[in-house]
């Protein structure tokens, strides 16, 4: 690594950490990263957005009804299949600080910076997707 920038450094590690997190995740949403990176975010953005999705799709993956198939599906019928409680009540376990099984993890409420940073990986997924 001698004679690399601080920031190619700092981007080669945040694609790796991005990779590491989608990788188990569908095809569309590895789709919608590639895409991202042809649009020139930067690399700490992108990670922010997979730790954040990585975050949803571990709760999508708890709602009744959602099958192994939906884990590798190319397509995104799980999401087609969601509904507005289903995004509230993830916006909601995550105001909370509560983990996936309602348990509290924290006494406080997260920030509204937080959960506005969670809300917008969502709203560009959704974009995306539509």
């Amino acid at each position: 690594m001698a004679g690399k920038k601080y920031r190619t450094i700092k981007d080669e590690e945040n694609l790796g950490r991005v990779s590491e997190l989608v990788k188990e995740l569908p095809q569309y949403i590895k789709n919608f990263f590639r895409d991202m990176t042809n649009q020139g975010l930067s690399t700490a953005t992108e990670l922010g957005y997979a730790y954040d999705l990585a975050h949803f799709f571990e709760y999508l993956w708890t709602l009744p009804g959602v099958t192994e198939a939906d884990r590798t599906d190319r397509y995104p019928h799980l999401i087609e299949r969601l509904s507005y409680d289903d995004i509230q009540n993830y916006i909601s376990t995550v105001r909370t600080g509560s983990d996936l099984d309602g348990n509290k993890i924290i006494v406080t409420q997260r920030s509204d910076n937080y959960v506005a940073r969670r809300v917008a990986s969502l709203r560009s997924f959704f974009t995306y997707c539509i």
